[in-house]
């Protein structure tokens, strides 16, 4: 197992009621909106050979988006809230033609 030499991390926030924030289509609006969403992402540089010599970079990250679904059955006011939450690993396996210091800056 590879040792982590460097993290950088990158965090998202955002909700439906922000200007930029998120769109739903009416489908969804109707049936699971999403309301809110956090996202962090952790960008790390392993101690391991990577693409063309550099460094292996790995990412994983964390994702939690809040629906709201139907209207609530035990008298409290407002929708049921429920937190969608996805996790992953992501290998760096090819450059995409950008420069290295695009790639692994932060």
């Amino acid at each position: 197992m590879a040792k982590v030499l460097r993290t950088t991390r990158l965090e998202m926030t955002t909700s439906a009621t922000t200007a930029a924030g998120i769109l739903n289509i009416p489908f969804i609006v109707r049936h699971a909106n999403a309301t809110s969403m956090k996202s962090t992402f952790w960008i790390m540089e392993l101690d391991a050979p990577g693409v063309d010599g550099e460094p292996k970079l790995a990412m994983q990250y964390l994702q939690v988006v809040m629906l709201d679904f139907f209207q609530r059955r035990d008298g409290v006011p407002g929708l049921i809230g429920w937190p969608h939450v996805s996790t992953n690993t992501l290998e760096k396996v090819a450059n995409n033609g950008c420069a290295p210091e695009v790639l692994t800056s932060g």
